[in-house]
């Protein structure tokens, strides 16, 4: 059962909750206790106060300080989203994490749940789970998501393990009991073991690697993705103008060859205009379409594009 809720937000939804479930809540951060001894002290002496067991943090973004984490020794909790060792470290959290995933190409993303230790998501892993859902190992690619998109399958699959984790220890198993089962799975599918560094090239401190490094590597890998991002943008918007300039230089043909008969050049001036910005438009819907990486998106701009097109081309030629 729930003995306590602690929260460094003072208008957390946590806190309302528990309040009107009964439950003792606490609002403790460096407001009210701006020494982090201090505050260290404050949590124990909550946790403890309420003869709590095990220490389950949800969406607490502050490090525990090292009197909690020395009596809660293997006995606090945490979920990453991400499969650790992957994308975890100083700074990787929340969309930051999506980022990363997504600009190093990973064809599966998903939730750890390991237990806290002085660093940051290097704790032993209790257990982890792939995104779409619980019920499938492995999902084929990540092609289409975009952090909101992923940020959402991993959200959902997260919250499910998370509970089923907890159920266990309910049930009776303990936090060693899962440490050792995971890696003992893992131990028995060693090709699959290896597989877990990072597509930065550096292992994470959990598969005993450089954490500074690993930070690093991780920031940059996030920088890169926002400027191929902006390239991209770039290129649409360059290729829209060649596109527009493309149909102008339609406009001018058309116009010599009807020999510069009035109507037939306001016609053409009109026809040819039309036709270049409906082709600048519907590129630059494209690129944008394509950098959200989003098939429906992809086949609808194609019909719509198609069809902008052969009027444009027919108002042309008249």
């Amino acid at each position: 059962d729930v003995r306590v809720v602690i929260s460094n937000n003072s208008r957390s939804g946590a806190l309302a909750r528990a309040r009107s479930a009964g439950i003792p809540a606490l609002y403790l951060s460096s407001a009210t206790h701006p020494d982090e001894t201090a505050l260290d002290r404050s949590i124990l002496a909550a946790l403890t106060d309420h003869n709590v067991n095990l220490v389950v943090l949800a969406g607490y973004m502050k490090r525990l300080g090292p009197l909690t984490l020395s009596h809660y020794r293997r006995r606090v909790l945490n979920t990453h989203p991400a499969l650790l060792p992957k994308f975890g470290g100083r700074g990787m959290y929340g969309d930051r994490v999506h980022e990363a995933v997504l600009a190093a190409g990973e064809r599966v993303s998903g939730a750890t749940v390991h237990v806290v230790d002085g660093e940051y998501d290097t704790g032993p892993i209790l257990s982890q789970v792939r995104v779409p859902s619980l019920a499938q190992v492995r999902v084929p690619s990540l092609a289409g998501h975009t952090v909101a998109t992923l940020r959402d399958h991993v959200q959902k699959a997260e919250r499910r393990q998370y509970v089923e984790v907890l159920g266990r220890i309910a049930e009776g198993e303990t936090v060693s009991d899962l440490i050792v089962a995971w890696e003992r799975e893992h131990s028995a599918n060693s090709e699959e073991y290896e597989g877990m560094k990072c597509e930065c090239g550096l292992e994470h401190v959990g598969g005993f690697g450089d954490q500074e490094a690993h930070d690093k590597r991780m920031v940059e890998l996030t920088l890169e993705a926002k400027k191929q991002g902006r390239i991209k943008t770039m290129g649409a918007y360059v290729l829209s103008a060649a596109f527009a300039g493309f149909g102008l230089i339609l406009l001018f043909l058309a116009v010599l060859m009807l020999r510069w008969k009035v109507y037939w050049i306001l016609r053409a001036l009109v026809g040819g205009a039309a036709f270049a910005i409906r082709v600048g438009l519907i590129l630059l819907f494209l690129a944008v379409q394509m950098l959200r990486r989003n098939v429906f998106w992809w086949i609808y701009a194609a019909l719509v594009g198609g069809a902008a097109f052969a009027v444009g081309l027919h108002t042309l030629l008249g």
